[in-house]
C-alpha cells in the first residue's frame, strides 16, 4: 500500500523520485491489563504475568510501591505492591479480576468462571491471588490485614516486618487463609506466626 502511494505520489509530481515517505510510527503495544480508552484491559490469549496484569489494571489508583500504606491492595510476590486509591482504598479489591471469558481462555477452575458468569468475582480474586502468590492487604492506623493463600515469600516477608516495625500506633495484625484459620496477634507476635506456616 504504501508503495502504490508513494508512486502515485510522483507520478501527480507530489514528491519526487529522491523524497522518501515519512515511516509509520509502529503501533502501540498493549501491555496485559493495560486500560483502552474505554476502560477495558487487555487480555491476552495465554495467560500472561499476572503481577504485570494487576499493576497495569490499577495504574490510575497509583503506582507500584515498595511499601504498604492505605492505598495498598496487594503485596505480590517480588515485594512490591499494588494501589488501589489514594489515601484510603478506592478500589475493591476485586477490581484485579479478569472476564471469564479470559479466565477460560488461561485454563482457570470452570467452578470460579462459573461463580464470575453468576456475579461472584470473590473466588476468582483468590484464584488469582494463588496464581500470582499475593497477598491481599488492608491497612489502617491500628490494624493490618493479610489475606494469603501461600507462605509468604523472603520479600513479602521483609515489607511486612518494616510495615509492623515503622508503625507505632499498629495494635493488630490479622492474617487470614494462614492455614485456613484467620488468627489475630499483636503486632510482635505477627512475624513469628507468618514464619511458621
Amino acid at each position: 500500500m504504501q508503495l502504490c502511494f508513494k508512486r502515485w505520489l510522483a507520478e501527480s509530481h507530489w514528491m519526487d523520485d529522491e523524497d522518501e515517505l515519512p515511516e509509520e510510527p509502529a503501533p502501540k503495544v498493549r501491555r496485559p491489563g493495560e486500560l483502552d480508552v474505554y476502560g477495558s484491559p487487555f487480555e491476552p490469549d495465554r495467560q500472561p504475568d499476572l503481577d504485570e496484569y494487576m499493576i497495569n489494571k490499577t495504574k490510575e489508583f497509583g503506582s507500584p510501591g515498595s511499601g504498604l500504606g492505605p492505598g495498598t491492595g496487594y503485596l505480590l510476590a517480588d515485594g512490591s505492591t499494588v494501589q488501589l486509591g489514594g489515601s484510603s482504598r478506592a478500589q475493591d479489591h476485586r477490581h484485579v479480576v479478569p472476564s471469564s471469558d479470559a479466565m477460560r481462555r488461561w485454563g482457570w477452575p470452570e467452578d470460579v468462571v462459573r461463580q464470575c458468569d453468576q456475579g461472584t468475582n470473590s473466588p476468582a480474586m483468590r484464584e488469582m491471588m494463588r496464581r500470582s502468590g499475593s497477598i491481599r492487604v488492608m491497612v489502617s492506623r491500628s490494624e493490618l490485614f493479610l489475606d494469603m493463600m501461600a507462605r509468604p515469600t523472603g520479600a513479602q516477608m521483609r515489607v511486612i516486618e518494616r510495615f509492623i516495625s515503622d508503625t507505632p500506633s499498629l495494635q493488630n495484625v490479622i492474617l487470614a487463609g494462614a492455614g485456613r484459620r484467620t488468627h489475630e496477634v499483636e503486632p510482635c507476635e505477627a512475624m513469628e506466626l507468618l514464619s511458621s506456616l
